[in-house]
């Protein structure tokens, strides 16, 4: 008897495991999407910036000559 609750207390675990492993899958997935998006948000901020100090320079170097 004692045999068969271990049995039942291990498939009970074993359930709990299971779903706790796809409650961290699916957590997984949504942190890295945002992940991804943050990414392409700094690269397309980092790119404005590039591009401003782009045409800072060239206003200060061409920008004077007469």
């Amino acid at each position: 008897m004692a045999q068969e609750t271990d049995i039942a207390m291990m498939k009970r675990d074993i359930e709990e495991l299971r779903l706790s492993n796809e409650r961290q899958r699916l957590e997984l997935e949504v942190m890295k999407s945002q992940d991804t998006q943050r990414m392409r948000t700094a690269i397309v901020v980092l790119g404005g910036l590039v591009v401003s100090l782009v045409v800072y320079i060239w206003a200060m170097f061409v920008g004077d000559k007469p």
